[in-house]
């Protein structure tokens, strides 16, 4: 039977006709009858239970004596606050409930979260934007997080959401504020915020009824009017108030505007009319709280007093008036409706007893608890934008942006070596929050133009342009409503007006746009309104066009990660635009294994926890003097979620570490520059690690103790080999070997002869490099078979790789890896391509080069060869080294392409002679064998380090370690051994292994939904 009900209630629904089912009534509504309604009830004048019906506005903190006057006078029914800080939002109420005898009702507009009128809170995307996202459960997520915001301040009404169905691309006050067109998609995203909001504690209250969606009239000015019949308003405007009172909501806001074809009493707003409301009431059943919209918009007061508009409203059906300003007249009004009997105490009784049922149920003990504490500025504020409600909104807008262009599949951009990328921002004349994510991912150049320019400008703009492989265009500063207004401008001449299109266009964007359009090379963004499509003409035949919906921080970085590939696009338009998009509109596009950004709570982890961890041993290093700053990445699951950087380039203090400084690798470049390489060469087949070495090297082949050992052995580290030889200290040696004793080895400038830097002024003869090889291939071999590290080979390599491909060995990983991975900071000799202030100096070697390396590789076997060897030599940042780390992470694929074959990774990070007691892999650094045994004294890296994770440690201070059982990447960079590697506290306070062991545990540990950290 119910379902037949169903049935039917759905087809009357569609038809026009009152629904069947009875619709669910607000909970607090049990309490009318209530033992403490009744003894509130009786102790109230006829005219204090009028009063209950009113809510009175706090603009502000310097108001609040004027309001508590009010209460105490009149005992009003409650306060609707606007914008102002949180802390005086929290100390109003604390205030007003101290002065009154009868529990306050305290609203808030929080549409899109308290953010909207709480300066520090937090704002979630607006309503437009959640139409695009196709998962509706987060924004069930967004109206418990906003619901526990408004509970922490002490509000208990949320005048929200807005479930007008916009299908007006002119509509100059719901536009953006609306869910979308399609009233089913606005009826179930209202359901949602609204079971959040309430399963909080908190009223929702659905607005405009009966549907502010269809008007271009603001009804903050004029009334509007909308002249659809019974039959549309019911399949439309109507359908979301529908579904929402029969889910339960507990309060509905009459909206003022004009329906002739219900009620064509002239000048009749629909808060007022009985008629209208009666549909609210009779059709759809509903029994909870009616607030009027603001009393005082000139839709009421441009026909009638507002105290007369008082009266009107709660004879109309209204409980509540709000935004009352003069309350004796309002109470005058009303007084005199009951005395003329257009208004009767009864009336008054039902609805008094309906709010003070309400207060009373969100007057409960828990609620209570929570508004009586008063917490300190920081703390309210750390409540208010807690990491997991952050993580939450970079969801919902990933899942909102939506791609409206994508001819010949443009995006996401795949290529970048070597290509020319442009990243102009068009209204605004600093650097943007887009184009500096943008750099993030590769060499980009940055062009910014404001809303106002000469027609020369935009020529020298386009010119310039014309030289880029690809250039991604931002719009920005657009006003969110279509309204058309005039903007001031500073010119060189001074401050002048200017017309401008809907909203905010200039004449000179609109035509710069329109010619950027038609530039196949450029991928449009649209930080604004989706109806503003209809201004730039051409626009639907641009190549790549993302719309985003809203221009802030958060959505300008998920924009330049969806164009880079590191997210996919998931979002659909709300609404229709024009015939070239339409709702629903929305290209689809997989994310191509890119590097994104994200909170820790988007993967799983504790924020406050990891954020506490690494900045309190980072700092515990700096304090301890353990090295003069460092840097720090963590990134997990395809996610950089925290990098940060401490401390100062030296202990002199003049320069900060920037995330964009770039630190000497030592070591960590022997899993960085010589093993990529060989690991793509070996999947090739130009090495075979089961063949012998000699056969790739041939000075191991005149000695009978190298010429069998296997590559695979070398690069195991159980090859018997020499540890390390000390080639500077041996240079007579070498020399005499050479024949260059009578020329010395070094010179202070170069020559013909001399052309190897070695230092910022010494120079190696060219004859030098033959030597150190001839001193490796006579070295000594000893106990081959048993582990030990020897990083003799990795000087070999760049020769090795070199002859086989062709080319010299970093121009190979610059063209193969670094370049197509976007690293630009990755790579040999920096000083040759980067400011020196960008580099963190190391060592001031007083023993061979006899000054301060800054720029130029620490390592001396490395300096010897040019800065370019596989043992050392290899400088990056952080981020750019991250990036290597999760291609080996993600098998080898990074950014739409495979850079070595999945199985030559698998079998390069695991472990090759465990019989051994050797827990080297080829190349890579492991764990240690029976790690998890082990206390995590003695654990190596640590002890939550799974077997399958690899990495390698520095000389300098620096570690890359990987785990594919947990999707790990944590990166460590710091120039511990300034100004002298004498300093060894980094190795002593173990601060690199309890970074990375601390970060295994920052799991959260409660489930989704429910764990908000220390925040």
């Amino acid at each position: 039977m119910k379902r037949i009900l169903a049935v039917l209630s759905l087809l009357w629904t569609c038809l026009g006709i009152p629904s069947l089912l009875y619709a669910q009534e607000p909970t607090y509504l049990k309490y009318t009858n209530h033992s403490w309604v009744d003894s509130v009830y009786q102790s109230l004048t006829p005219r204090e239970r009028i009063a209950q019906l009113l809510i009175v506005p706090s603009p502000s903190l310097s108001n609040k004596e004027k309001v508590a006057e009010l209460i105490r006078k009149y005992k009003v029914g409650g306060v609707i606050f606007f914008k102002a800080k949180a802390v005086e939002h929290q100390e109003m109420i604390h205030y007003y409930r101290s002065q009154a005898e009868t529990p306050l009702m305290f609203a808030l507009d929080a549409e899109w979260g308290i953010g909207m009128r709480t300066i520090e809170g937090m704002s979630f995307p607006y309503a437009m934007t959640l139409g695009a996202v196709q998962e509706d459960k987060w924004v069930y997520e967004m109206g418990k997080a906003i619901g526990r915001h408004m509970k922490q301040l002490g509000m208990h009404i949320n005048f929200g959401p807005v479930v007008d169905v916009n299908n007006n691309p002119n509509n100059p006050v719901i536009s953006y504020r609306s869910f979308g067109e399609d009233p089913k998609k606005v009826a179930e995203l209202g359901k949602q915020y609204v079971r959040g909001l309430q399963e909080e504690g908190v009223l929702a209250v659905a607005k405009h009824f009966p549907g502010h969606g269809d008007t271009s009239v603001d009804s903050h000015h004029d009334l509007p009017v909308i002249t659809h019949q019974r039959a549309r308003l019911d399949s439309v405007e109507l359908y979301p108030f529908r579904q929402l009172v029969d889910a339960g909501v507990g309060g509905v806001m009459s909206a003022h505007l004009q329906l002739p074809a219900i009620d064509d009493t002239p000048h009749q707003a629909a808060s007022l009319s009985k008629k209208i409301l009666n549909i609210l009431r009779e059709d759809l059943q509903f029994k909870g709280l009616v607030f009027t919209d603001g009393i005082h918009m000139k839709g009421i007061t441009k026909h009638r007093s507002a105290g007369e508009a008082h009266a009107e409203a709660l004879i109309a059906g209204n409980d509540v008036v709000e935004f009352t300003r003069e309350v004796e007249d309002a109470l005058i009004a009303i007084e005199k409706a009951i005395k003329e009997g257009r208004l009767t105490s009864r009336d008054i009784e039902e609805k008094c007893r309906k709010v003070l049922a309400f207060k009373y149920w969100a007057e409960r003990p828990a609620q209570v608890k929570i508004q009586e504490e008063l917490l300190s500025e920081q703390h309210l504020i750390q409540q208010l934008n807690s990491s997991k409600d952050k993580a939450l909104n970079r969801k919902l807008s990933e899942g909102a942006i939506t791609m409206l262009r994508n001819v010949d599949n443009r995006l996401p951009i795949q290529e970048i070596a070597g290509k020319r990328i442009a990243v102009v921002s068009i209204g605004s004349d600093t650097l943007t929050t887009f184009q500096k994510m943008a750099a993030k991912y590769t060499q980009v150049d940055f062009l910014n133009i404001g809303t106002s320019f000469s027609s020369e400008k935009q020529s020298l703009l386009l010119d310039t342009l014309k030289s880029y492989d690809h250039i991604l265009v931002g719009i920005h500063d657009l006003f969110m409503s279509p309204k058309v207004k005039e903007i001031v401008v500073n010119l060189n001449e001074g401050k002048q007006r200017i017309p401008t299109h809907p909203f905010g266009i200039t004449e000179e964007v609109k035509q710069l746009v329109e010619q950027l359009s038609q530039n196949d090379k450029v991928i449009l963004t649209v930080f604004a309104n989706p109806y503003a499509l209809n201004v730039f003409q051409g626009i639907a035949q641009s190549k790549a066009l993302l719309m985003t919906y809203q221009d802030t921080p958060l959505m300008q970085e998920i924009a330049a990660q969806v164009i880079f590939g590191a997210l996919p696009t998931q979002g659909k338009l709300p609404v229709t635009v024009n015939e070239h998009f339409k709702v629903g509109s929305g290209i689809f596009t997989k994310a191509i294994g890119r590097l994104g950004f994200a909170d820790p709570e988007n993967v799983q982890l504790d924020g406050w926890a990891l954020e506490q961890l690494v900045d309190s041993l980072a700092m515990y290093g700096l304090e301890q003097r353990a090295y003069p700053g460092c840097q720090v990445l963590v990134a997990k699951e395809g996610k950089v979620i925290l990098q940060k950087s401490y401390g100062f380039h030296t202990y002199y203090g003049e320069r900060p570490v920037e995330n964009e400084d770039l630190y000497d690798l030592a070591s960590v470049t022997k899993v960085s520059a010589p093993l990529p390489a060989i690991m793509k060469l070996s999947g090739q087949g130009v090495f075979d690690m089961d063949e012998p070495f000699s056969r790739y090297w041939k000075g191991f082949q005149k000695d009978p103790l190298k010429r069998d050992i296997t590559f695979k052995e070398v690069l195991a580290h159980q090859a018997g080999l020499y540890p390390y030889i000390s080639y500077w200290s041996q240079i007579d040696k070498i020399a005499r070997w050479g024949g260059l004793f009578k020329q010395r080895p070094f010179a202070l400038y170069p020559s013909k002869q001399y052309t190897v830097r070695v230092g910022p002024q010494l120079y190696a003869h060219k004859k030098l490099l033959p030597q150190i090889y001839k001193l490796v291939n006579e070295s000594a071999v000893k106990n081959r078979g048993t582990y030990k590290y020897s990083g003799l080979s990795f000087v070999l390599y760049p020769e090795m790789i070199s002859s086989r491909v062709g080319q010299p060995f970093d121009d190979y990983l610059k063209e193969t890896f670094y370049g197509p991975l976007g690293a630009t900071t990755l790579g040999f000799n920096p000083y040759e391509l980067f400011d020196c202030d960008r580099i963190i100096p190391t060592e001031n070697d007083i023993f061979f080069r006899h000054g301060q390396m800054d720029g130029f590789v620490h390592d001396e076997a490395a300096a010897v060869l040019g800065g370019v060897s596989g043992n050392a030599g290899l400088f990056s940042n952080a981020l750019d080294l991250a990036k290597l780390m999760q291609m080996y992470l993600q098998e080898g694929y990074y950014g739409g392409k495979q850079y070595i074959a999945a199985e030559v990774m698998k079998e390069f990070t695991s472990v090759q002679f465990p019989e051994n007691d050797n827990r080297r892999g080829l190349g890579f650094d492991k764990p240690l064998l029976n790690n998890e045994t082990l206390s995590s004294a003695q654990a190596y890296p640590c002890l939550s380090a799974s077997p399958k994770s690899f990495g390698h440690t520095g000389f300098t201070g620096t570690m890359a370690w990987v785990d594919p059982a947990e999707k790990l990447v944590f990166i460590f960079l710091s120039n511990r051994v300034h100004p002298t590697r004498d300093n060894r506290r980094l190795y002593k306070l173990n601060i690199r292994t309890e970074m990375l062991e601390g970060i295994y545990g920052c799991h959260q540990q409660t489930i989704e939904g429910q764990s908000y950290g220390r925040d």
